[in-house]
């Protein structure tokens, strides 16, 4: 999984590519249109300086983009000899139904969950907000979140969390379009696809 960014940096668009967000460059090789990162050789991620930045209309991440903007972008990495990426289908932000509640053994403001996706049931922690038969987003495993970091699901004090559960703001969403966007969606689909 790839995912694309966009910010404004000194008065300029610029467009981040996250392929290895959990690798630090040890290699930066500038171009006039892209700076190429890698990490022992491997290619872990670009900035985009070009007319590509147009290709995105709005700020923030882009959890899938159009074959369109794809394909321009991978124009720019073949130009500069790096292997084009593939069209991604799934964002791994995918909703999901509260279907069991616990208290927190160790928290009294958190619950532990269970979240019904159409591949299997999942376990996490939340606030206590969340209840049974909510609609939720969540974010699977080895998904890239807004913030450029991975989540991968692990143990957290012997309790499992599978996924993340994401609010509008996470995903850089107004709530009105959030609860539009999540009312016309079926659980276990992407939210963004």
């Amino acid at each position: 999984m790839y995912r694309f960014y966009k910010q404004s940096s000194a008065g300029k668009d610029v467009v981040y590519l996250l392929v290895l967000a959990d690798l630090s460059p040890d290699e930066v090789i500038n171009h006039e249109d892209v700076t190429l990162l890698y990490n022992d050789k491997k290619f872990i991620g670009a900035n985009f300086f070009g007319k590509e930045t147009s290709l995105l209309s709005s700020y923030g991440m882009h959890p899938l983009i159009s074959e369109n903007a794809l394909a321009s972008f991978n124009a720019v990495l073949e130009k500069h000899s790096v292997a084009p990426l593939p069209i991604l289908k799934d964002s791994g932000f995918v909703v999901g139904e509260i279907i069991g509640e616990e208290e927190h053994p160790l928290d009294d403001k958190k619950s532990l969950l269970k979240i019904s996706i159409k591949d299997g049931v999942y376990e996490t922690i939340a606030s206590n907000s969340r209840k049974k038969g909510e609609k939720v987003v969540v974010a699977k495993d080895q998904t890239y979140l807004s913030d450029g970091t991975l989540f991968v699901s692990h143990i957290d004090h012997n309790l499992k969390v599978d996924v993340l559960i994401v609010d509008e703001q996470f995903l850089g969403l107004d709530k009105k379009g959030y609860e539009v966007l999540l009312s016309e969606k079926q659980i276990g689909e992407d939210l963004f696809a």
